[in-house]
């Protein structure tokens, strides 16, 4: 067990009783007290094959989450709803350039669009155990919670990325600008990397190689539990928690400082 710090120099169900929660679960950007609330402007209810996958791309905020298994034991329902602020007249033409369908062929939820406005917030809730893809472009932010899958993909601009409670076999994450948040306790071969100013702060990471890489942001870990990891930054701050297993970590402005820990 080690700590170290490193400083570099450079059809439709019931929805009834889920209005609320939706509307709260769209505002973690966190908005104004004074700024209009988001609210549902459209819902879909899709069918799908058990342990289908996601896939996402789109200009705004994306929220995933799990169904509750005894309320869906069959596993076969996917809800996607769409918050906004209801601006102006055009809102109804943003909604209609957004493509959500579920192609069985390839067993997955699409989700597409390019027109939506960047202050939209789709939230999907899926089965437990359902693949994620995730491409958001400019502020878009992605947020997923409690999700078991295979695979679970994110790309983010300058939207931050934060997952709580994953299990995977493989999380991959990328971000050119945003913020990328581990909470709880993510499990699985993780990558991730984040460039220019972006940021990395892990709670647990849990799973046999763990591949963090940042450019100028500061990456901070409490707890990784891997046979094998690579951290490492071009010139931003490295600090490390506990480390369980081999481990490299580098920072490539401060070669001095380069360390290898087997524990």
């Amino acid at each position: 067990m080690s700590s170290l710090l490193y400083r570099g120099g450079c059809s439709c169900l019931s929805w009834a009783g889920r209005r609320a929660r939706v509307v709260a679960a769209c505002r973690w950007k966190g908005g104004r007290a004074a700024e209009p609330l988001n609210k549902p402007l459209k819902q879909w209810t899709l069918i799908v094959s058990p342990q289908s996958r996601l896939c996402v791309e789109l200009p705004c905020s994306v929220r995933v989450s799990s169904q509750d298994p005894f309320a869906y034991p069959h596993a076969d329902r996917v809800f996607v709803t769409v918050s906004g602020v209801d601006r102006n007249v055009h809102r109804g033409l943003d909604l209609d350039n957004i493509e959500v369908k579920y192609e069985e062929s390839s067993r997955q939820v699409v989700i597409h669009s390019r027109d939506i406005d960047s202050h939209t917030c789709v939230e999907v809730t899926t089965p437990v155990r359902f693949d994620v893809n995730i491409k958001t472009s400019g502020t878009g932010s992605v947020n997923i919670k409690k999700i078991e899958c295979d695979n679970c993909h994110i790309e983010t601009e300058k939207g931050d990325s934060v997952l709580q409670s994953v299990k995977s076999h493989a999380v991959n994450i990328r971000t050119d600008g945003g913020k990328v948040s581990c909470l709880g306790t993510v499990y699985g071969n993780v990558n991730i990397y984040a460039a220019a100013q972006s940021s990395v702060k892990i709670e647990k990471l849990q799973g046999t190689s763990i591949n963090i890489c940042t450019e100028d942001g500061t990456l901070k870990a409490k707890y990784l539990y891997t046979e094998s990891s690579s951290i490492s930054s071009a010139s931003g701050d490295i600090r490390l928690g506990s480390v369980h297993g081999a481990s490299l970590a580098r920072n490539y402005m401060a070669g001095e400082k380069e360390e290898s820990l087997s524990i």
